[in-house]
This record gives C-alpha cells, structure tokens and sequence, in this order.
C-alpha cells in the first residue's frame, strides 16, 4: 500500500475510532478489512445496477419492464376478487391474481357451493362469493342460511 493511502486511511480510522469500537471493529487492520467488504459489496451492487441500465436501454425490455411494473402496482393496490356478475344458479367473479374470471355454482345438493376453478367449496374463491351481500341476500330469500360467509343450512 503507498504511504499516502496508508496515511489517509489511518487519519479515517482516528476519526471514526470511537464509533467503530462501538460496532466490535478494534483494530485498524480490522478497519481496513471491513472497509475493503463494503467496497466490494458496493461494487457488486454498482455491478448489478449497470447490468439493469444496459438492459433498460432496450425499448422492448424497457416497456416490458414498465407494463410489468404497472401489472404489479396495480394488482398490489387493487383488491385480488372483483364481483362481476350474479345469475340465478352461479355468481361470477373477476380474479386479478389469475387474470380471468371466475364461476362459483351454487344448487341444493352437497356440495351446495362449488368453484368451476378450484373444483372444491371451501377456496378464496367460494369464500368471496359467500362475503357478497347481493349473493347472501339471493341464497336467504331461497331459504339458505349463511352465518360469517359459512353455509348452515340449505332447504332440502
């Protein structure tokens, strides 16, 4: 090492003495040591920065990019299910997640609730059905009984 890097160094290290015995760095060898980790930590993540702007470069990647991100703040802020439509067997939701919609099938045999989807009466999608008021207020007026978005008692 030239003595005036050495030099430099040593006049950083009495500086921030103090506040690195405070972090376990004791010693001026481990000074430098851990200095020399966080350059090449540094490095790497200007590294990996560059890389990201090289691609970026390219329209086509960076529109990509850029729809993918509006996909992701969107779905992110955005509840996940969407009620789309009620008819008088079925109600048919809008999943975000999946980006399609959705049917759940309700009738008065067991499984009185069914997902075309998940092919099961207890997924997110089913439960969602069951939160809507416009879908409970449908199966009650038919007689069904609905308590926290749970079937109790379909009329036979």
């Amino acid at each position: 090492m030239r003595e005036e890097v050495y030099d430099k160094l040593w006049k950083i290290w009495e500086e921030r003495k103090d506040k690195c015995v405070r972090e376990g760095i004791t010693s001026f060898s481990s000074f430098i040591t851990n200095l020399l980790f966080e350059v090449a930590e540094n490095y790497e993540a200007i590294e990996r920065a560059e890389k990201i702007n090289r691609l970026l470069e390219d329209p086509d990647v960076y529109n990509a990019f850029m729809e993918a991100l509006q996909h992701l703040k969107k779905a992110h802020l955005s509840p996940r299910f969407e009620h789309f439509n009620c008819y008088e067997d079925h109600v048919t939701l809008w999943d975000r997640k999946l980006e399609r919609l959705v049917n759940v099938y309700f009738n008065g045999k067991p499984p009185y609730v069914m997902c075309e989807l998940c092919g099961r009466s207890d997924c997110e999608h089913v439960q969602f059905a069951l939160s809507l008021p416009k879908v409970v207020e449908t199966l009650r007026a038919r007689g069904w009984r609905i308590e926290e978005g749970k079937i109790k008692y379909v009329p036979p």
